[in-house]
């Protein structure tokens, strides 16, 4: 929990006061396009996922295992068992969740 308190003294002197933390519930990793063609997310090479096996929450919360490979331009992200019920050339979101668990969410509009 974060707490900020503003102070003010009679010769109009201001001060702030913060106390605690903040702690983000999530973190943005990257935006990436997923390709039915080759059943993966891609995303710019440089994105903060780890190589190998990774777990992912879909859109309805279920996890699945998914594989980040990397070529010379992109990461892909595959999933590891059956298709991913995502449109072709969709604009995907992955996320961070507080606990380090991974999950997608798909971008308004697609």
């Amino acid at each position: 929990m974060l707490t900020v308190s503003a102070f003010n003294s009679p010769a109009g002197i201001q001060a702030v006061e913060v106390d605690g933390r903040l702690i983000a519930q999530e973190e943005h990793i990257g935006f990436g396009h997923y390709t039915a063609t080759d059943r993966s997310l891609r995303f710019h090479r440089g994105v903060g996922l780890p190589d190998g096996a990774i777990m992912v929450d879909d859109f309805s919360g279920a996890g699945s295992m998914w594989t980040v490979t990397r070529d010379a331009s992109y990461a892909w992200v595959t999933r590891n068992q059956g298709t991913p019920d995502i449109l072709n050339g969709s604009l995907i979101q992955m996320v961070r969740a507080y606990g380090g668990r991974f999950l997608i969410k798909q971008s308004p509009g697609y």
